[in-house]
């Protein structure tokens, strides 16, 4: 490292020094002599002063109180005194303040005083104060400052007058020579403080010689840390001391000598993870003198930004999966309510014809027809194409209805707990699509823990935040009823967690689960505008947790369902124009709208449709018709063209794939009858949308 002090100040430093030694000389001399003198004066007045005072003292213990009369024998006494001991002026003072005596002639010039108490027998009576002339102090001074004055100057010339020029010449090389390293120095500091990296040179030895700040804040040192005679080694064990490597925690030896013996041997690139997150990748190479420099690059905001696109990567990947999956279940469900809707529908017509015992067949038949719908629209929940019907919901009451149920269902072996937060607030919800979805996860922790154990269900009010917000997939910030279910059973690993909402992944034996009960969970969820997430542990258990978004309407919250009341009557006069292109469930219609009291007409499309709709001497009453069907025309653009044929006709549609709020194609003011329906179903829609107002 360069000198501190330039080489050219020597000489100058030399001069200062002769200089400061001679004004030393020149005015310690008189100070000292002086201030001598000056206080031998000042203990001569105080002697006389206490001399003074204690002959009053001796005057007035005899005389009494009346001792500050006799002011001429006091004069007298203390006058004597004064010319032996050479007091020029004295007072003595009553301790009131007044004078009693004034001794001497007044004293011009600077002078110095004391004042000594006059004491009788333990009390201050007065005081006495002696004054003296400072003049014979100041002649004295002047004397030693002309002495002082010419040792000083003396001194001076005798030092400054040694061989200053040789000095000089000798001091100059250096100093440019000096010069030139500093210039060197700074500039080399100046570029590796620049870098946007940490930077550090080692020697042979494996000392530090030359490195930045970022260098010590990459290994968790201060400035003063790395004086430039540690090595390689004894930094590591610094940094690591203090928790700086997130690698090193709780192995701090072996971490420091592993790191140590690559820093050694190896060229290239390695990892540092620290331990307030950040990630350094660091470039080692050797010197051609058998050093080694070593570049510090933060890579943490690489690594997040890494860590960002494999997330979104992977949820658009999840998204995409849903998505084709969701279309299949669509299609599968339009064909499939259409069989359940022929299944259905011939049941109930059947039903008026058999005896009790076929009524009981019957029933057990319709019951499995209808677990079978319901299992469909679970489905289309799940690939959000069926809507569902939200209501305002009090989710206490959903949840110690079910939990009722499954007392009941899920074995004396489950110990099952309930926890519900007062005040919890009102959700917006399909009812029914959460009663499934809390039977189907206590059934999951149910076969999670086939040797019983404690499940508990929670709900509490939260607040979620934006930073919390954005770890949960697809959350809005805000208000939430939080629906929790935490089972003590075998637990996932994370790779199988996150799994776990795919559809048909089941980790249960084959013959136990379809692998679609998380996946129509979360299908609800999304829908009705929540989050999901699942923590599991191996070992210790599942907690799977449902966020509802709080619903700030004023209505109350629903408590049931409303009675539908009795199935409203037909009217001879009332022609219903059936639209449906699968053969079978066509018939099936018409035969319950006869049953029902309907005149029908049957068409299996829309151009078959509108052909009818144009003989005008047919009375239509109502326009019955399938959303989907096969051709170029579908129901809603069936009702459009209908309705310029006919103005003011009634319609309803229907469809095993029901429209949800992202369906722009629809018709306004035209109900959608979901399928597949019971005729009690079929009797209201049609009666609704007959009176429906045009």
């Amino acid at each position: 490292m360069p000198s501190q002090m330039p080489y050219s100040a020597i000489p100058a430093i030399v001069s200062r020094m002769a200089a400061a030694i001679g004004i030393a000389i020149a005015t310690l001399v008189p100070l000292s002599f002086g201030l001598d003198a000056y206080l031998d004066l000042v203990v001569d007045v105080r002697t006389g002063a206490r001399l003074s005072a204690d002959r009053v003292a001796q005057y007035a213990s005899v005389q009494g109180d009346g001792w500050r009369y006799g002011g001429a024998r006091i004069a007298r006494m203390l006058d004597g005194l004064a010319e032996s001991i050479d007091m020029p002026r004295q007072f003595v003072e009553h301790l009131s303040g007044a004078p009693i005596v004034d001794i001497g002639t007044p004293l011009s010039g600077p002078t110095v005083s004391q004042r000594w108490p006059i004491v009788v027998q333990g009390d201050t009576i007065g005081f006495v104060r002696v004054e003296s002339r400072l003049a014979p102090v100041f002649t004295r001074i002047g004397l030693l400052v002309l002495l002082g004055a010419g040792l000083g100057g003396s001194t001076y010339l005798l030092v400054h007058l040694l061989p200053l020029r040789v000095l000089r010449k000798v001091t100059g090389e250096l100093e440019r020579t000096e010069i030139a390293l500093v210039a060197s120095h700074e500039k080399l500091s100046e570029a590796i403080e620049a870098l946007p990296d940490g930077f550090a040179l080692f020697d042979s030895e494996d000392r530090a010689v030359l490195f930045n700040l970022r260098f010590l804040d990459a290994s968790g040192l201060l400035a003063d840390d790395v004086p430039g005679s540690k090595t390689f080694e004894e930094i590591l064990r610094i940094g690591a001391g203090r928790g700086h490597y997130a690698e090193a925690l709780g192995r701090e030896k072996i971490w420091v000598a592993e790191r140590t013996r690559q820093h050694r041997s190896f060229d290239g690139a390695v990892e540092q993870k620290l331990a307030d997150g950040r990630i350094f990748r660091v470039v080692e190479r050797s010197t051609a003198n058998g050093g080694r420099v070593g570049v510090w690059t933060d890579i943490t905001p690489l690594k997040r930004s890494e860590a960002e696109r494999a997330a979104l990567r992977e949820q658009f990947h999840h998204a995409q999966k849903q998505e084709a999956i969701g279309k299949l279940t669509g299609g599968m469900a339009h064909d499939f309510n259409n069989y359940l809707g022929i299944i259905i529908g011939n049941l109930h017509l059947v039903d008026q014809h058999v005896d009790p015992a076929g009524k009981k067949l019957l029933t057990t038949a319709l019951r499995g027809a209808e677990q079978s719908a319901q299992l469909i629209r679970s489905l289309l929940a799940f690939s959000r194409q069926k809507p569902l019907s939200p209501r305002r919901v009090d989710v206490s009451l959903n949840l110690n209805t079910v939990a009722t149920l499954l007392r009941h269902t899920l074995g004396e072996d489950i110990a099952l707990t309930v926890n519900i937060a007062p005040d919890i607030w009102p959700v917006r919800i399909d009812s029914s699509q959460l009663d499934s979805a809390i039977i189907n996860l206590a059934n999951n922790a149910r076969d999670a823990m086939p040797r019983g154990g404690p499940l508990t269900i929670s709900a509490r009010n939260v607040q979620i935040d934006a930073p919390e917000a954005k770890k949960l997939q697809d959350a809005a910030p805000g208000n939430y009823v939080l629906v929790e279910m935490a089972d003590t059973g075998a637990g996932m690993p994370p790779a199988v967690a996150s799994q776990a909402f795919e559809p048909f992944f089941s980790t249960k034996p084959v013959g136990h689960g379809t692998g679609l009960g998380l996946s129509m969970v979360y299908g609800f969820v999304k829908q009705s505008g929540g989050w999901i997430q699942i923590q599991s542990e191996v070992g210790r258990g599942t907690a799977v947790r449902i966020g509802l978004p709080q619903d700030r309407d004023s209505e109350g919250a629903d408590t049931g369902e409303s009675d539908p009341g009795p199935v409203p009557a037909a009217r001879a006069t009332e022609v219903v124009l059936v639209v449906e292109d699968n053969p079978m469930l066509r018939q099936t219609v018409v035969d319950q709208l006869t049953a029902l009291g309907y005149p029908t007409i049957a068409a299996e499309n829309g151009a078959a449709a509108l052909a009818i709709l144009a003989e005008r001497e047919l009375p239509v009453e109502l326009l019955f018709t399938d959303v989907i069907m096969a051709g170029d025309m579908n129901g809603y653009e069936l009702v459009r063209n209908a309705l310029k044929v006919r103005p003011g006709l009634k319609a309803l549609l229907t469809s095993g794939r029901p429209r949800d709020s992202s369906d722009t194609h629809h018709t306004a003011d035209v109900e959608l009858l979901a399928k597949p329906y019971r005729p009690a179903d079929l009797a209201r829609a049609i009666r609704a949308a007959l009176e429906a107002a045009a």
